[in-house]
């Protein structure tokens, strides 16, 4: 199954979540993933739903950035 393949993964992750999602649970399916990857970058936006690269784009672009120039920094937001 794929989910015990995540700690395997060897490039820059950035996991981006809204924590008004109702498709996916941020605490029980972003942060999981998120404690799984080790070389992972966290961000949980306040007021987004589901649709974040159209209602946050400029902080989706940020994660989009930080993950191409390969950055490693665990943030808490």
């Amino acid at each position: 199954m794929a989910r015990y393949q995540y700690s395997k993964l060897k490039m820059p992750v950035v996991i981006v979540a809204g924590d008004h999602d109702r498709v996916v649970e941020t605490q029980s399916q972003s942060e999981l993933l998120h404690s799984e990857i080790r070389q992972s970058s966290f961000h949980s936006l306040r007021g987004h739903g589901h649709m974040i690269h159209q209602t946050a784009t400029d902080e989706v672009m940020g994660a989009v950035r930080e993950a191409a120039n390969g950055l490693t920094v665990i943030t808490a937001e």
